[in-house]
């Protein structure tokens, strides 16, 4: 009588006959692959082994959601640096509760990554965390995948280069309808409105024309003359932080 495997033992097979292991009986699978069916021994506390590519086991258990209750080694890193949280943060498999938003690499925290895939609480207010190779912050990630909660008030925060959140919102379409900071400025001192009228997105009841760009034009004179980003950058010898004009 044929041998009816279970689903679960059939994805471990294929998994097992990726990684060159096929015919080894299954008990003795590397403890990584047994992480990704789910199929790690009750018990288990030999988390921080590592794979050739240099992930924890406790890594590729937060990866595919199986962390088992109670699990706290959230500071467990892989090769690269990044905590155990990090990978639950980008996967949304961190438990309810959770709060060490603060764990970091290079100050890249777990809020950020969490700000990047939809997992902040919604009482999370560190929005200024900044991390150490641009000072982008979280509250610039969550913008940047519209991630801001409806009462967000910090878009004045800027990172290294001066762009502020208001201004990471305006060029990925992530402002609300009742936005009214347009004179927020970016490094080179060009205001939200001006970003935003370069793109089309102002909105038809928008009133603040008299903001003054850094060439001495005012926003009312840049739209009626039509004139380019480009060409204000370049009479102004002046080029936007973070890459205004992608």
């Amino acid at each position: 009588m044929a041998i009816v495997k279970s689903e679960k033992e059939e994805l471990l097979d294929e998994l097992l006959s990726l990684s060159g292991l096929s015919g080894i009986d299954i008990k003795d699978a590397p403890v990584h692959l047994l992480a990704i069916v789910d199929d790690l021994p009750e018990g288990f506390s030999d988390w921080d082994v590592l794979d050739a590519s240099g992930n924890t086991v406790a890594h590729i258990t937060a990866q595919c959601g199986s962390l088992p209750p109670g699990f706290d080694r959230w500071d467990l890193r892989e090769r690269r640096g990044f905590t155990v949280a990090h990978a639950a943060a980008s996967a949304l498999n961190l438990p309810d509760g959770f709060a060490q938003w603060d764990l970091a690499t290079n100050g890249w925290t777990v809020a950020h990554e969490a700000a990047r895939s939809g997992a902040l609480p919604a009482d999370f207010n560190n929005w200024e965390w900044a991390d150490d190779e641009s000072g982008l912050t979280v509250a610039h990630v969550a913008a940047r995948y519209g991630n801001l909660p409806a009462d967000f008030a910090c878009w004045h925060l800027t990172d290294n280069n001066g762009w502020t959140v208001a201004h990471q919102a305006v060029k990925f379409d992530r402002l609300p309808a009742d936005f009214d900071q347009w004179h927020l400025t970016d490094g080179a001192g060009y205001p939200v409105a001006f970003h935003a009228q370069f793109r089309g997105t102002l909105p038809p009841d928008f009133n603040q024309w008299d903001l003054q760009l850094p060439n001495g034009l005012t926003l009312l004179q840049y739209a009626k003359e039509g004139t380019t980003m480009e060409e204000v950058l370049n009479s102004a010898k002046m080029i936007p932080s973070t890459g205004a004009v992608n």
